[in-house]
Formats: structure tokens, sequence, C-alpha cells
């Protein structure tokens, strides 16, 4: 009897750390928050010229999604990183209302309303900071706030 105790305690101790294992975040990366800090000015920046023609401004969205291209790579690279490479793949998916969604949009129509700009960019810096608190903190609730914009 006291033989299966042993053996169920130590399997339930595997499984806590096999289970623990699989959620862990990444502990803070100074290079990957610089970056993500760095992409968000860059974004904002460029976000705010979307009222003038794509074709003007085609080389520095290029510029711009070879950063996060970069970046990404990087991020592949780390352990304990799926929530972040998962929010990029978010932040620059064309079929949503972030990033990837906005040069799309600008790319197609050529130019965009002064209206739309503005409430594209709150949206898209929103996802920006959730992104930036996640990668200084690495805390539940950073985890949380990326986690709903993942999921959304």
């Amino acid at each position: 009897m006291e033989r299966v105790l042993k053996l169920l305690i130590g399997l339930c101790l595997v499984s806590l750390f096999c289970a623990c294992d699989t959620m862990k975040s990444a502990s803070y990366d100074a290079y990957a928050h610089k970056q993500t800090i760095a992409i968000k000015t860059s974004s904002e920046e460029l976000i705010d010229k979307g009222v003038y023609s794509y074709e003007s401004y085609e080389t520095e969205v290029r510029a711009l999604m070879n950063k996060i291209d970069s970046l990404m790579v990087y991020e592949q690279h780390k352990k304990h990183q799926k929530i972040s490479l998962s929010m990029w793949k978010v932040l620059i998916d064309k079929d949503r209302n972030l990033l990837g969604g906005y040069l799309g949009r600008w790319k197609s129509k050529g130019k965009l309303p002064a209206v739309f700009v503005a409430e594209a960019k709150v949206q898209i810096m929103a996802a920006f900071d959730a992104l930036i608190a996640y990668e200084a903190q690495k805390d539940a609730r950073s985890k949380e706030g990326v986690l709903q914009l993942i999921l959304n």
C-alpha cells in the first residue's frame, strides 16, 4: 500500500511539473522588449501616413515588415515564446483589424480617411501596449491582456 501511495505521489509530481512547464512564459528579454518598442514607434509613424498615398510609403512599409519578420524569427528560437509569437502573428494578420489589416487596407485603397486612421491607430497602439507590457512584466495580468487579443 505504501509503495502504491509513493507511486501515485510521484506521478502527480511529474504531471504537475509537465503542466507547469507547458504554461511557462519566457523570462524578461531586453532585446525583444526594446525591439517591440521600436517597432511600435515605427508603426505609429507609418499609421499616421495613411492619409497619404500608399505608394509614397511602400518602402517604409516593407522595412517595417522586415523588422517584424526578424523579431518573429528571433522569438521562434527562444524557449517558452508561444504567447509573444502568437501575438505578433495576430498583429500582422491581414484578416484582422490590427497592423496587418490596416496596411492591407491602405495598400488596396491607396489612401485612408483621417477618421479611419485615428480609430485604427487607437486599436493598434493598444495591442502594441499589451504586447510591450507582457514583454516587460511576464505576469498573469499582462499575459491575460495578450491572450484576450489573440483569442478575439
